[in-house]
């Protein structure tokens, strides 16, 4: 799979910023027939940044 197609056509050049976020689970549990399972699952973002891609491979490889 090549890189995505601009609006004219053209490829798309590739990202300069890829974004790192940190997250967690918040999670409710429930006993349930002699067992402990999750009865409710919140994700929690706690931070996000866009910093300049680390990207190493070439347009042709781009992985899929």
């Amino acid at each position: 799979m090549g890189l995505p197609a601009a609006s004219d056509g053209q490829a798309a050049p590739p990202p300069t910023d890829e974004m790192v976020v940190a997250g967690r689970y918040l999670n409710r549990l429930e006993h349930r027939d002699s067992e402990w399972r999750i009865a409710e699952r919140l994700y929690v973002m706690d931070w996000n940044r866009n910093i300049a891609s680390t990207r190493q491979w070439a347009a042709a490889s781009t992985p899929p």
